[in-house]
């Protein structure tokens, strides 16, 4: 970064990916926006510049601020990162530390140390906060630590799924030998080595991918699934509908050993 693009910086004013922090700054407050801005899409501290943008100028030397930034980034992050580190010198001689962290960083989602506590916090505007339980479990998510298909669905075992489309499934699709239709621990055995049930404190349930597929009656606990098919006389929709039919159910179809679907589903 050179003085130009700083200015520029110091103009626009903090935002989604520029923050602004003064070098007395605590190293709670300086973990949590690194967090923010990890947890986000990457980002800039500019260390020495308050939060108006007025440039107040580093008081450690050098050496000691990008100490203190290298030993924060490992000591009150978890997973650590190391920061890109940069300063700029002013006519006034006044110096500002840059502190970079990077764009797509694989180890979302970052938390920062905050007294006893671990704490993911994210990004909204030019503030950072904690994250909510739903945006810290997207943030998993987005790290492929967590797979909403196999997720567990409550209430959901082995008797909510059609035996039948599981059969057509691994018998006449898949070609594979299955249990007999009695064998209720075989078959949970086939359907747990295929994520289509997840073990959970002991109890198989249905995972969200294995109702989807295969389930009686999926809808009972994911009640959003499905399609709604929609006609029109002409490309302009306006509200002239033809047809309309709501779809729900299994999304997989019954299939005959000749490859004729028999019942429908909603693929």
């Amino acid at each position: 970064m050179n003085r130009s693009e700083l200015d520029a910086l110091l103009r626009e004013g903090e935002n989604s990916t520029v923050e602004f922090k003064r070098d007395d700054v605590h190293a709670e407050s300086f973990a949590k926006e690194m967090s923010a801005l990890l947890n986000l899409e990457g980002g800039l501290i500019l260390l020495g510049v308050e939060d108006d943008g007025k440039i107040s100028g580093l008081t450690k030397t050098r050496r000691k601020a990008e100490e203190w930034v290298m030993n924060l980034a490992r000591q009150n992050l978890q997973p650590p990162v190391i920061p890109v580190w940069q300063t700029i010198t002013l006519e006034n001689g006044k110096i500002v530390g840059v502190v970079g962290l990077q764009r797509d960083s694989p180890g979302k989602p970052y938390k920062a140390k905050q007294g006893s506590a671990w704490v993911s916090f994210v990004r909204v505007g030019s503030t950072s906060r904690p994250a909510s339980r739903e945006e810290e479990a997207r943030l998993y998510q987005a790290a492929h630590l967590i797979r909403y298909d196999i997720k567990p669905v409550p209430e959901m075992g082995f008797e909510s799924l059609d035996l039948g489309l599981l059969v057509n499934y691994f018998r006449d699709i898949l070609k594979r030998p299955v249990p007999d239709r009695g064998d209720t621990d075989g078959w949970r055995r086939l359907l747990l080595n295929t994520d289509i049930l997840v073990e959970t404190s002991g109890e198989p349930l249905a995972s969200v991918a294995g109702l989807l597929l295969f389930g009686e009656n999926p809808n009972r606990r994911l009640p959003q699934a499905g399609v709604t098919a929609t006609a029109f006389s002409r490309e302009a929709k306006d509200y002239d509908t033809v047809d309309e039919e709501i779809i729900r159910g299994p999304l997989v179809s019954l299939i005959s050993k000749r490859g004729r679907v028999v019942e429908k589903g909603v693929i």
